[in-house]
């Protein structure tokens, strides 16, 4: 039997991934959420045997539309019993930075201490009142995307503004000094992996798509990696990517991304082809 994988962004990840599963003689149908109908009473509708979610939050800055479809879609999928991955909780994880936040706080996972402004107005109103430096972010996007550091008021203040739009939720984090890097785990069916390190750019933020330069992290503390294993673990996501500050204290989790995405040059500083290594792990849940 095949299987069926949603996607709003054609890329090489992506691509990869199917070419993968279709080389060890498994049908796979690649499903543009852009142009998939959902029909809640045909149950011939989901004809594959495994489904998997990858639909970017980073292609979402200008519309909700196809994360709140795809929601529904897992949430659809679940109902009928067919098996998906990740399941709807890590993809609302995926798709809100709040609801990550809040979810890991539950089951005591240090995390950014999160405030979350539904406007303006009420994001204006709080400014009096915060401590400085702060990270502000939408609520739901990825690829570092309109993520912003306040050092002042009058940062907040004119970062807010440009962020605002009327759909977008205004998420504000307390800001965590690191050890000089960023810390990157990717985790599949629970196990660690890789680790990496991303150099900050400014001093703060280390992401690839702005920039920054990714190396192995041979020398991974313990605690690390089984606080991204528990992660997995708990909020049940068989493929997820972490971004963890590691403060002098303790580390601080400040991303989680059930759908992470790599480039075609990913291969030169893990070491392996992470798209053969996911697609490795959907190929053995589909023949269970």
């Amino acid at each position: 039997m095949s299987i069926g994988l949603f996607y709003n962004v054609s890329d090489w990840i992506n691509n990869s991934i199917i070419k993968h599963i279709r080389q060890k003689g498994i049908k796979v149908e690649p499903i543009d959420i852009n142009k998939f109908i959902l029909d809640i009473h045909n149950k011939n509708k989901f004809k594959h045997k495994l489904y998997i979610n990858r639909v970017y939050p980073s292609s979402n800055i200008s519309s909700y539309n196809n994360l709140r479809f795809m929601l529904e879609i897992i949430r659809h999928i679940e109902n009928i019993g067919i098996p998906v991955i990740n399941s709807f909780n890590a993809t609302y994880m995926d798709y809100s930075k709040t609801e990550a936040n809040n979810i890991l706080e539950k089951h005591n996972i240090p995390t950014a201490r999160t405030l979350l402004f539904s406007n303006l107005e009420s994001a204006r109103k709080a400014a009096n009142k915060l401590k400085f430096p702060k990270i502000i972010k939408m609520d739901c996007g990825g690829k570092a995307r309109n993520v912003y550091k306040a050092d002042s008021k009058r940062d907040y203040l004119n970062i807010i503004s440009r962020l605002s739009k009327g759909h977008h939720l205004i998420h504000v984090e307390d800001f965590y000094e690191s050890k000089g890097y960023s810390t990157r785990l990717f985790i599949l069916n629970y196990k660690l992996v890789s680790a990496t390190k991303r150099n900050l750019i400014s001093g703060w933020i280390g992401s690839i798509t702005k920039g920054s330069k990714s190396t192995q992290y041979t020398e991974l503390p313990t605690e690390i990696r089984k606080l991204g294993e528990k992660i997995a673990r708990v909020t049940n996501s068989k493929i997820l990517g972490l971004d963890i500050t590691e403060t002098k204290k303790s580390p601080v989790v400040i991303d989680f991304n059930a759908t992470p995405a790599f480039l075609d040059r990913s291969t030169d500083y893990l070491g392996f082809d992470p798209s053969k290594a996911i697609a490795d792990y959907i190929s053995s849940e589909h023949s269970k």
